[in-house]
């Protein structure tokens, strides 16, 4: 299996208005045959919306939420309330695997071709319950 990185922060050279660095993102993601986001602890919005691309391009959506961060397997406060191994519901909804480690998204990878994307049919269930 070839793997390439089609990273938008790679090749920004030319692009200076906000819709043209949104086209050639939202390009990247449909040449892609699966979509990896990091989620690291301080992801930009942007990196949410592109998942959200990835789900209307049907294309499988790994995220890369390190376990023990802010996205996975913290400890965290809601309402009064203390969460153990909290998984945050938008990363765990919109990504069709969440990974802890690297090793889980290249283990991911191995069997990609086995994932398949709903794509965003899991707004209308959401809204259906």
């Amino acid at each position: 299996m070839k793997l390439e990185n089609l990273d938008p922060l790679k090749d920004e050279a030319g692009l200076t208005e906000p819709k043209q660095i949104f086209a050639k993102d939202c390009r990247l993601i449909k040449q892609a045959d699966t979509f990896i986001v990091y989620l690291s602890d301080d992801i930009s919005v942007g990196g949410s919306q592109e998942i959200l691309i990835a789900r209307y391009l049907k294309k499988p959506v790994i995220g890369y939420a390190p376990f023990g961060g802010k996205f996975n397997g913290c400890r965290k406060e809601m309402l009064g309330t203390v969460i153990e191994n909290y998984q945050d519901p938008f990363v765990f909804s919109t990504c069709d695997v969440v990974c802890g480690t690297l090793e889980e998204v290249a283990d991911t990878l191995q069997r990609a071709s086995g994932l398949h994307s709903r794509g965003l049919v899991i707004i209308d269930e959401a809204l259906a319950e």
